[in-house]
């Protein structure tokens, strides 16, 4: 379904294009000027570039620890089929996993019910009207 979603997208956009020759020229123009403004952007906003590279670069360590921290969760829980002894070290820079280190019961086994319904159960609760 996604690749006839993106043939429908890509189909907008081509029939959207100009079809003449100078106003094609124009387009070619103006989407090099976005593209050149777009990669000098450091240049004019060094600050900005540095502080979404800090950013990038947190998220990076975040997503990193979550990576670690799901591959032990996982060979821990393969190799036992518990969670149990997990290292600290994964739980300490993030209480993340203490709410999934609850042991999971299993529920009791439900048995049929036999011989619960009364003589009052059995009757139609509405009569329609009295014929005359």
């Amino acid at each position: 379904m996604s690749i006839f979603r993106t043939g429908i997208a890509l189909a907008c956009a081509v029939a959207l294009l100009p079809a003449d020759k100078a106003q094609q020229e124009r387009v070619f123009i103006q989407a090099t000027e976005a593209t050149e403004w777009v990669r000098s952007y450091c240049e004019r906003e060094p600050d900005k570039c540095n502080q979404a590279a800090d950013l990038w670069n947190g998220f990076k360590e975040k997503a990193a620890f979550a990576g670690r921290l799901s591959l032990e969760a996982y060979q821990k829980y393969a190799a036992t089929g518990t969670l149990d002894g997990l290292s600290k070290s994964a739980y300490t820079a993030s209480g993340a996993m203490a709410a999934s280190q609850v042991a999971y019961n299993e529920p009791a086994p439900v048995r049929p019910l036999v011989d619960t319904l009364m003589r009052e159960d059995m009757q139609p609760a509405w009569r329609g009207p009295k014929a005359r």
